[in-house]
């Protein structure tokens, strides 16, 4: 089950929390016991018993999925050349390291295990061919309170062969101890009426921002079990300052100032910690902890300013499937590919900072027409379909007045899906890989509604989707000596396996008759421009042009999409031109799919429905560039595809990616975009408390996201299983 699935329960601690009552009249508390849903909780745990879901928590990286013997028992295999796992400790102390495991046998080579601690090598083990126990010891002067790491070395590793099911393998591990540990783990924080509860050897993190000031209060520290010792660890950090540390003693009140000034992130951690073994079985109660402080500013968007059209224009929305910004000239690209979009942003609003909310098409564009994230309106993965009782773009427009088409050259966008609601007309056109015949069915139909009321036209073409293969003018042009047939998807599959030189040459080749797809479809764009202006609409109609995702080529270890949240599939081109425009301008601030409904429905003088994430555009583009950035803005994103979950989250010029499966991903990854476009240099463990905030607020946006409307399961019949085949979805 999803790790999002799991978080309901505390959605009403943290309603209460978010809510006006916690706000005081001079500033700001935060009540840290209804708080705990979104911080960070650990604890110590004796024992890890691999196989299970438990033990996987700690594993880091260097393990095979988990296993199960025919007699029950639950392993896991070492995966290359070292293994490693994280473990915390409320306080370092002396212990010893039990394990149980065995060694692959690979032609009668000894299988020799080095153990790390925390970067130091403390002993290495001589493995004996069966499974056995063994024991080290680890010094408590090795050891730290809070985080620590093992690493397993392995001398002999296999090679990938059919008899080792194609693994690299090393040694099977069943069970790992700590001694002495509370056994088998020290329960988790909860909160209780009144305040919060910590279990001697837990700890529970939070990450705030702050305005200026900030204390934390406690009301009283309750000494709760057994024994006489144990105390209350707590420690602050503001980003980029010092760690400081306090002991707390039970039997009192206290209140705390909080390191650094003015608006800042910090980082406070609450850790029970027992003077001995006898305390194990209690804990503290914190009554009444808060934290205080002023509000942290926010960027107080002005009224609507006055737009330059009246009434309803007519709207169209063309999205390009399979689009990365950075192959247009207008978002940096230096080769000639797109001179028809270059030239119709000139004359449009440019948005820099546009972020997909998905990276593959369903998912991506039932955002575009619901203005909700995929975790409010549910379709994620290839059977989801958006039922009817959800109210889409087109829907809200054709009830307002509008006539509204659309053309889809994606199974994804189709009746099939759900995303043909509200259409007058809605052609599903899977066979037209060309966006110059999709535009000879718009027209015809632009011809057909002459005269009649404001029209909303929404058209998605395929190229530059993979397969590849471009118009012959653009393949002569950006594509030359690219062998015949290599677009195909047989041969792009061919592509996954390869590694070293070959896979950076055919990944070259697929790269240009990706750009010589992308010239086709300027092209293509440029005509129904023409055709627009021809019949003397391009003026007065609001025009959008925009992606529902990139495509990757490898700078991430990965070729297509849906498989991953970095920027080649999730920075995507949006430029908009409003009725009446014609000098064009350049927003730096953020955009999202989920801005386009509230965008259209304000330009055609609607009220969209209240609750959405978006935010009408046109006010955004008219603050003056010199505004400071709000960081309060955000942009959630979200892949569920083939086992690879994860989340993303942009905002103030930073970006987190959390892995919610095992196979998406080893950790979260932070990225300052500002200074590192390409997402290359993970700061995650040099700035741990921006890194901290930003997952506690997705944290907090799985807990209180939940769908509109549950997802229908539509079983994929075998048609359109061979169509999505070939599109390389299956």
């Amino acid at each position: 089950m999803p790790t999002w699935r799991r978080l309901g329960g505390a959605l009403a601690l943290l309603l209460l929390a978010c809510s006006p009552s916690r706000r005081a009249a001079s500033g700001r508390v935060d009540d840290l016991a209804a708080l705990l849903p979104i911080a960070e909780v650990n604890r110590e745990v004796g024992t890890l018993d691999f196989g299970t879901q438990e033990a996987r928590e700690a594993m880091v990286g260097g393990w095979y999925p988990n296993e199960r013997a025919e007699d029950g028992t639950t392993y896991v295999w070492s995966k290359g050349e070292v293994s490693e796992l994280d473990f915390f400790l409320a306080a370092p102390r002396d212990l010893r390291l039990e394990m149980r495991c065995a060694p692959f046998l690979a032609a009668g080579l000894p299988q020799v295990v080095s153990v790390e601690l925390n970067g130091r090598r403390l002993t290495n083990l001589e493995l004996a061919p069966e499974m056995r126990g063994y024991a080290v010891q680890l010094p408590g002067t090795a050891l730290a309170a809070g985080t620590n790491r093992l690493a397993f070395r392995y001398r002999t590793v296999t090679e990938p062969i059919r008899e080792n099911r194609h693994q690299r393998l090393a040694v099977r591990w069943d069970l790992l101890r700590f001694v002495p540990v509370h056994q088998p783990a020290a329960e988790a924080p909860r909160a209780e009426k009144g305040g919060l509860y910590l279990p001697f050897g837990s700890e529970a993190v939070y990450y705030l921002e702050l305005g200026s000031g900030g204390e934390l209060a406690l009301a009283r520290i309750e000494r709760r079990g057994a024994g006489s010792g144990g105390h209350l660890l707590v420690t602050a950090q503001a980003e980029g300052g010092k760690l400081a540390r306090r002991v707390l003693s039970p039997g009192a009140a206290a209140t705390l100032a909080l390191p650094g000034r003015g608006p800042r992130l910090l980082r406070v951690g609450l850790r029970s910690v027992p003077a001995g073994s006898a305390d194990r079985g209690g804990g503290l109660l914190l009554a009444a902890p808060a934290i205080r402080s002023a509000r942290a500013p926010r960027l107080a968007l002005a009224a609507a300013p006055a737009r330059p059209w009246s009434g309803r224009p007519n709207i169209v929305l063309y999205l390009v499937d399979t689009l990365r910004a950075d192959r247009l000239g207008c978002y940096g690209e230096t080769k000639p590919l797109s001179p028809a979009i270059d030239a119709f942003a000139r004359g449009a609003t440019l948005f820099e900072r546009a972020v997909a909310q998905a990276t593959w098409t369903r998912p991506a564009v039932t955002s575009v027409l619901t203005g909700l994230g995929p975790l409010s309106h549910g379709v994620q993965t290839l059977d989801d379909r958006l039922p009817a009782a959800a109210v889409t773009l087109p829907e809200m427009l054709q009830a307002a007045g509008y006539r509204t088409a659309g053309f889809s050259t994606n199974l994804h966008v189709s009746a099939a899906t759900g995303l043909a609601q509200g259409f007058d007309r809605f052609e599903l056109l899977p066979g037209e890989t060309r966006s110059d015949a999709v535009n000879r069915r718009v027209t015809r139909w632009l011809d057909d509604s002459r005269g009649k009321p404001p029209f909303f036209l929404y058209v998605q073409t395929l190229d530059p989707h993979a397969p590849y293969d471009p118009l012959p003018e653009m393949r002569r042009r950006f594509a030359a000596g690219v062998p015949p047939g290599l677009g195909a998807t047989d041969e792009i599959v061919r592509t996954y396996p390869m590694r070293g030189e070959a896979r950076a040459r055919r990944i070259a080749q697929l790269s240009a008759l990706y750009d010589a797809e992308v010239a086709g479809n300027d092209r293509s764009f440029g005509e129904l421009l023409a055709a627009l202006k021809e019949r003397g609409l391009y003026d007065s109609a609001l025009v959008v042009f925009m992606a529902d995702h990139g495509e990757e080529f490898d700078e991430h270890g990965g070729l297509g999409h849906a498989i991953n949240l970095y920027s080649p599939t999730l920075h995507v081109p949006l430029i908009v031109k409003w009725p009446r425009e014609a000098e064009g301008r350049r927003v730096a601030r953020l955009a999202q799919h989920v801005d386009l409904l509230p965008t259209l429905l304000a330009a055609a003088e609607l009220r969209p429905p209240p609750g959405l994430p978006g935010t009408d555009l046109y006010p955004l583009a008219e603050l003056p560039a010199a505004a400071p950035e709000d960081t309060g803005r955000a942009a959630f994103s979200h892949l569920s595809y083939a086992e690879r979950q994860g989340m993303s989250l942009v905002t103030g010029g930073w970006k987190l990616i959390l892995p919610l499966s095992r196979r998406f991903g080893r950790g979260p990854e932070l990225y300052r975009l500002d200074a590192d476009r390409d997402e290359r240099d993970d700061l995650s463990d040099r700035d741990e408390v921006r890194a901290g905030w930003l997952l506690a607020r997705i944290r907090r946006e799985l807990l209180l996201a939940h769908p509109a409307h549950a997802a229908e399961r539509v079983p994929i019949d075998e048609e359109t299983r061979k169509a999505l085949g070939a599109l390389g979805y299956l």
